[in-house]
């Protein structure tokens, strides 16, 4: 019966049935849709049972099922968690609906999540979530094994926890690293314990394509490799952290390689079992301020500095580096290359050693600043400057002034607060600089005024010469001065007084200088109004006086003078001003203002301080030949005379030996130096310079006026004729270091060699006697070869 009313509506009853069948799949299909399921926000927990999730894996995996639709909090219960995981294609999450795994215990250990696998936790593209309150450990000591690894990842979160992987004593296991990021930007990675690994944190290897991530507040010990390896980042922070202990013998707590607009600030680093304790060689700018490093027996570099390109503008302020190494040769405070020429600003830094060198630095931009820093060891040698040592600091002053360095250097015993603690004792008087804009110490303490401690820790020690109130300050004066004319203002605080306060010079109420004394033409008349204000870290007082200003009767009768008229090219030569009737305005010519080198009009000068239209000016001569020099002055009442010196200044040739092929010297007389140049160490790897000296003349002659070469590694060879084909002029049978075709016998060593010791040959080595006249017939061939292991001043000689 049922089957026969089924067959005669059947009809009806199959599209009915179909509508039904279709809404039921429907149906399903929506239960089935990630609409149907609710989005996630608000609290969620994480637990063995009793929990909204019995495992992590468990909660990510609703997460990426889900989505979220709010802020959204995965709280992780006390416990033992074995698991590995990956955080990635989660739907919704934006700066508001973000999403924080926190562990609940009162420790980060209270939540442990462990396993072998790579990595323990994976964020895998994935924005605004953040990790906190928990301890992520790596297990297997492996290559490339991971605790955290994070890949494309922007605006996370890892803080208050515990990040460790197995400590590596033998650099067998590369990339076994606690935090592993990569193409990831504006992270923090805030108040963490990061222990063991290869590297404590690793940025991505060689092109990381990070930017802007900030490292504050981790304490990162028990690296193998690196506390801190970054490679290319831009823009990132690293701020308040703590290193100590690395266990392989060349660590480094940071590495960092041609990062860029990066900043190193308030950092605390005890650099025991590294070699090079900071590794810094940016591409870009750099700032690294209010740093604590501690060098400990083990470490032979606190600071290693070698900027790989001349755009950066590096600033070293207000650090504290103790060097305690005692091994001797190759035991530095701070080593620094500036080979590239880029930019370094190095001051008020407090540097202190055992025995060791302070500073080495060499192959110095002319434009570095060197000043306010104070320099002290129990050692023989201070500090090496531009590649020389020396053991006092008046003499490195007088060399470093040459440069416009070291005016404001100190050498002054430091005493600090514990055998592992570089805060200063506040119970004792301390070196002080001038300020340089640094407002706070590592502590975050604001800084005195106008007159600060040297290094990184601010002294708050009321017998401070620089916290007595100053006396009110006076300063003598002309009775009348002209307008525009350049007036000088003497300052009368004597040298000691002024060792401990800075000065601020107001002309008719504008700031104008920071300067001991004054001299401004920024005087007005009828009158103008001077003041001079003095600031200790106990106060300030000035005085103020007013000046009557006085229109000059004439027009000036223009007249100058130089500060030498025969030098060598590259010299720097002063122009000054000696007009009558006080001038204002200046108008400087040389020619010819161009040289033609190797076809090609090239500036033939430099100015180095002024300017052409200030009251006098500093000019570095770049080629040879005489020069034309003409000065017009003038006033409010009119343009004075044009004063010209034809031929007023004598440029003698100067060559360098090349970096690469050979220089042909045609010049009948003149001075040849090492690649380096007069000012400068030379510089090369495995390289041998060449050149020929070959004029008109039937003879050519050579001395040397200074010679100071890498014993047994550099070497000086000179032959008759245009190669080492020639006759051997040789005076020494000294052989330097020789392979591939490197090294000859010839002349090698010098004064550095009481320091640096000889190689492959006898010690002293060989040098020629300034009274030792080499000559060749027709032409003088000259070879250098440099093997670059040590830095050494180089040659200077003089040919004819």
């Amino acid at each position: 019966m049922y089957k026969l009313r089924q067959n005669v509506l059947s009809g009806y009853e199959r599209s009915l049935a179909k509508n039904l069948k279709w809404l039921a799949l429907a149906a399903g299909a929506l239960l089935l849709s990630p609409m149907a399921n609710a989005q996630i926000s608000g609290t969620k927990t994480v637990c063995a049972s009793g929990c909204d999730y019995s495992s992590i894996n468990d909660a990510v995996s609703a997460l990426q099922k889900n989505g979220v639709n709010g802020k959204t909090t995965i709280q992780i219960k006390k416990g033992d968690y074995e698991e590995s995981f990956s955080i990635s294609g989660i739907k919704g999450v934006s700066a508001t609906n973000t999403i924080t795994f926190i562990g609940t215990g009162t420790a980060a250990t209270d939540v442990h999540i462990h396993n072998t696998n790579s990595p323990v936790i994976e964020m895998a593209k994935v924005s605004y979530i953040t990790l906190q309150n928990l301890h992520v450990e790596q297990e297997n000591m492996d290559y490339e094994y991971k605790a955290i690894y994070m890949y494309g990842v922007t605006n996370c979160t890892i803080k208050n926890s515990r990040i460790t992987s197995p400590i590596d004593n033998s650099d067998n296991y590369y990339d076994m690293d606690g935090i592993w990021i990569e193409n990831s930007t504006d992270n923090l990675i805030e108040s963490n314990i990061i222990r063991g690994g290869y590297d404590a944190i690793n940025e991505g290897g060689y092109n990381s394509g990070n930017a802007r991530n900030v490292y504050k507040k981790n304490s990162i010990t028990k690296f193998c490799y690196d506390g801190i390896n970054a490679y290319g980042s831009d823009g990132n922070q690293y701020i308040s952290n703590y290193f100590d202990s690395g266990t392989y013998q060349y660590a480094s707590a940071v590495n960092s390689v041609d990062e860029s607009n990066v900043k190193y600030l308030s950092n605390n680093m005890i650099m025991a079992s590294m070699y090079y304790g900071i590794f810094l060689q940016p591409s870009g700018d750099m700032e690294f301020t209010n740093n604590m490093i501690l060098a400990p027996s083990d470490c032979y570099y606190a600071v290693y500095m070698t900027p790989n390109s001349s755009k950066g503008n590096i600033k070293f302020y207000h650090n504290t580096i103790d060097q305690r190494n005692t091994g001797g040769k190759g035991v530095y405070g701070v080593y620094y290359d500036n080979r590239n020429k880029a930019l370094i600003d190095f001051r008020n830094n407090l540097l202190t050693a055992t025995s060791a060198v302070t500073m080495y630095n060499f192959n110095l931009n002319p434009n570095d600043i060197i000043d306010g820093n104070n320099y002290y060891t129990g050692g023989s040698a201070l500090l090496v400057y531009n590649g020389t040592s020396y053991s006092s600091l008046s003499a490195y002053q007088s060399a470093a002034a040459t440069y416009g360095d070291g005016a404001n250097d100190k050498n002054v015993s430091a005493k600090y607060k514990s055998a592992n603690d570089l805060h200063i004792d506040q119970t004792v008087i301390v070196a002080a600089s001038k300020a340089i804009g640094v407002k706070t110490d590592i502590d975050g303490d604001a800084r005195c005024p106008g007159f600060v401690t040297i290094g990184a820790d601010e002294s708050m020690y009321s017998g401070n010469p620089h916290f007595g109130k100053p006396s009110k300050p006076s300063f003598t004066s002309p009775s009348v001065a002209y307008d525009g004319n350049p007036t000088v203002f003497y300052n009368g605080a004597s040298a000691s007084t002024a060792a401990s306060m800075s000065f601020k010079w107001y002309v008719n109420g504008k700031f104008v200088s920071d300067s001991l004394h004054l001299e401004t033409i920024a005087l007005t008349g009828p009158t103008s109004k001077v003041k001079l204000v003095a600031e200790t870290c106990g106060g300030k007082d000035s005085t103020e006086t007013t000046i009557t200003v006085s229109t000059p009767p004439n027009a000036p009768t223009s007249d100058f003078i130089s500060d030498k008229n025969v030098i060598r090219q590259g010299d720097v030569v002063k122009f000054t001003d000696l007009s009558a009737d006080y001038p204002a305005s200046w108008k400087w010519e040389i020619t010819p203002v161009n040289a033609i080198d190797n076809g090609v009009s090239t500036p033939a000068y430099t100015i180095i301080a002024g300017s052409f239209s200030s009251t006098s000016v500093q000019v570095r001569f770049n080629y040879s030949g005489k020069y034309k020099v003409c000065m017009t002055a003038s006033n409010k009442k009119g343009t004075g005379n044009k004063e010209c010196k034809t031929d007023y200044i004598t440029v003698t040739p100067a060559i360098n030996m090349p970096t690469s092929g050979t220089v042909t010297i045609t010049n009948s007389s003149g001075y040849l130096y090492d690649n380096g140049g007069p000012n400068k160490n030379p510089s090369g790897y495995y390289v041998q310079n060449k050149a020929v000296i070959a004029g008109c003349a039937d003879s050519v002659f050579l001395v040397f006026t200074q010679f100071d070469l890498a014993c047994g590694m550099d070497y000086i060879a000179l032959y008759e004729g245009k190669d080492a084909t020639g006759k051997s002029l040789n005076k020494c049978s000294n052989q330097s270091y020789s392979g591939s075709n490197f090294g000859a016998t010839g002349y090698t060593g010098g004064p550095s060699s009481s320091s640096t010791g000889c190689a492959y040959t006898t010690a002293p080595g060989c040098i020629p006697a300034i009274t030792d006249t080499f000559k060749a017939s027709k032409s003088m061939y000259i070879e250098m070869g440099i093997y670059g292991y040590t830095s050494t001043p180089g040659f200077e000689a003089y040919y004819w």
